[in-house]
């Protein structure tokens, strides 16, 4: 085994230290933050959850940008996350290392593949940590685990010092439990040289949304108890806010969004990784080598037609957010699994899960979890999606919602 846990829900990997300074002061002083897997930090290797990667590392000698922005902020950072292994998964199961637990529902799944970074929040091991989502990587886990969790706008944070996995949807995002840390989190970073927004384009501020309702997403929900909650975290949205009306359909099904995210983002992985598996023949969780082996199947023309078909879907999903529209929807089909179930019962889980993930894929829209619901004592969020570089508004919206849960208990 390349490393080993450190701790009780086996959040943090357990690496040979190295320091890394912070500043002494700042708005994010005597926060505790960890970073997942695939972030470069300074003084340490990014094994992104595979032993060959790990031993064939170089010490990263300087941090990826927002980590950087972090320290200078004055967090603290204690120490890498695990991740399932190259990021291909989002159940937190395929991984060379005993799977990380799930705190809220100790009984159930973590989430992947940023599963040590929300095992760590929600066990209250750190203030906040930092995971990617290419797709759903942060919002499943943050369902599952009964915390915050926000995939930001496709291209708004620098992917410097990130092992990639789909350059087309990678992004990093982060979790925290608390809305007040998980803003000024987001303060610092989007104030800072790690944020980027185009010149001449002014963020939406969504300060009087109108929500929309997706059905035809909406019943890829999979339980009836889980239907049902749903529909009482929609009473929540409509207590908060004025107008939560229906969306009109969209140019894609959701199932044929899913179809064009997961033939991009297949043949992307496969360029990361063919160059490295033909190589170094890599020692790989099989599940893993059976997905990279499946994604040297798709041919350079399916890739160019699924790429007409992104631009014809984000344009489409994008008019009908505009500046001022926020879509509601679930952030995966129920709570999480049980630990021990069925390969059947996992691929019925993960499918419609994708499928619900792939709007904020595809589109690159940013997209917030927001952790009001339970079902059966598990956690069950409920997100918000809105334009592009919208990420600031969403979390303002989220808190408007967090604090009406909070009264209507």
């Amino acid at each position: 085994m390349f490393v080993q846990l450190r701790d009780h829900v086996n959040a943090f990997l357990d690496l040979p230290h190295a320091h890394v300074p912070h500043a002494e002061s700042g708005p994010l002083s005597n926060l505790k933050f960890g970073v997942k897997d695939l972030i470069d930090v300074a003084g340490y290797k990014t094994g992104c959850g595979n032993p060959n990667k790990y031993q064939e590392a170089n010490i990263a000698t300087s941090s990826a940008p927002i980590v950087q922005v972090l320290l200078d902020a004055g967090a603290e950072f204690v120490g890498k996350t695990q991740t399932d292994e190259l990021a291909a998964d989002i159940l937190g199961l395929r991984t060379h290392l005993p799977k990380a637990i799930n705190s809220a529902a100790p009984d159930r799944m973590v989430g992947g593949s940023s599963s040590g970074s929300a095992a760590a929040v929600s066990a209250g091991l750190v203030g906040f940590t930092l995971g990617t989502d290419t797709r759903g990587s942060i919002r499943t886990p943050a369902s599952f685990n009964g915390i915050l969790g926000l995939r930001t706008t496709w291209g708004r944070i620098s992917n410097e010092g990130l092992s990639p996995m789909s350059p087309r949807f990678d992004t990093i995002g982060w979790f925290a439990k608390d809305i007040e840390i998980f803003e000024k989190v987001s303060q610092v970073i989007f104030s800072s040289k790690a944020s980027q927004i185009p010149v001449g384009l002014t963020p939406p501020n969504l300060d009087n949304p109108t929500i929309l309702r997706l059905p035809d997403y909406e019943r890829f929900i999979i339980e009836l108890e889980a239907r049902e909650e749903y529909d009482r975290m929609l009473k929540i949205v409509e207590k908060t806010f004025e107008q939560v009306k229906f969306g009109r359909y969209l140019a894609y099904s959701p199932e044929e969004t899913c179809e064009i995210g997961s033939g991009l983002l297949s043949y992307e992985v496969w360029q990361v990784y063919k160059d490295w598996m033909i190589s170094k023949q890599p020692i790989l969780h099989p599940e893993v080598r059976q997905y990279l082996e499946a994604t040297s199947k798709i041919t350079v023309e399916s890739y160019e037609a699924n790429d007409k078909r992104q631009a014809i879907c984000r344009a489409d999903l994008l008019d009908l957010l505009g500046d001022s529209n926020v879509i509601v929807l679930p952030s995966v089909p129920s709570i999480a699994p049980l630990l021990f179930i069925s390969e059947d019962a996992i691929n019925e889980f993960c499918r419609p899960a994708i499928i619900l993930h792939s709007i904020a894929t595809v589109s690159g829209c940013p997209q917030i979890t927001l952790p009001i619901g339970t079902v059966r004592g598990a956690p069950f969020g409920l997100s918000l999606l809105g334009p592009p570089y919208s990420d600031e508004a969403l979390i303002s919206l989220g808190k408007k919602i967090l604090q009406t849960a909070n009264i209507s208990k």
